[in-house]
């Protein structure tokens, strides 16, 4: 199971989440509907829609096409139990 599977498993749970408090339910649907098309108006976490379509190669080509998005700016910050590879 790749990185993506997990993370399309979370979005997929996070949606039918029942411990969503109903503020974060109005947040979502307030700005889906202020902003129906535009970035404001979708989701955090994506759709797997979305998520589908992204992969290194397009994240890199992004980051590249961008002013202020470079990889030796980049932070990467993990918590957790983590093992090394």
């Amino acid at each position: 199971m790749t990185q993506k599977d997990l993370f399309a498993i979370a979005l997929a749970q996070s949606a039918i989440d029942l411990s969503c408090t109903p503020e974060d339910l109005v947040s979502e649907i307030l700005s889906a509907a202020v902003y129906p098309s535009q970035a404001l108006g979708r989701p955090i976490l994506g759709t797997p829609g979305t998520l589908q379509h992204i992969d290194s190669q397009a994240l890199k080509d992004y980051c590249s096409k961008q002013k202020y998005y470079f990889f030796h700016y980049l932070w990467v910050w993990l918590c957790g139990f983590l093992q090394q590879r």
